[in-house]
């Protein structure tokens, strides 16, 4: 996989994500922070779950280097707050390409 083709190719898209996300501010107070991991554990947990059953062979290793969510998990429970109860809806279809899951990364 050429990953420094796909930080090329997506950055626009994560430059527009950390806009609208200001967890690099200066001025971000802790109950913001909060929201965003409360927000941020229900979509990458949902997406971890349904990816584990989805991932082509080739990419699983990768898969397991890049989970996120018991980080995620782990500063909501330095900070005391329970785990959201809520996930989001993964893809719809099977992505049992390389090409197919990569995308819905």
């Amino acid at each position: 996989m050429n990953l420094a083709r796909l930080k090329t190719e997506t950055a626009a898209a994560h430059s527009r994500m950390e806009s609208l996300v200001p967890l690099m501010s200066p001025t971000l107070e802790q109950d913001q922070y909060l929201i965003v991991l409360r927000r941020f554990y229900g979509f990458v947990r949902s997406w971890e779950l349904w990816s584990e059953a989805n991932v082509p062979a080739e990419l699983h290793q990768m898969l397991l280097e890049r989970g996120r969510s018991s980080l995620i998990k782990a500063d909501l429970r330095y900070f005391g707050e329970h785990l959201p109860e809520f996930l989001y809806l993964p893809p719809a279809k099977d992505t049992k390409s390389r090409a197919a899951f990569l995308g819905a990364m």
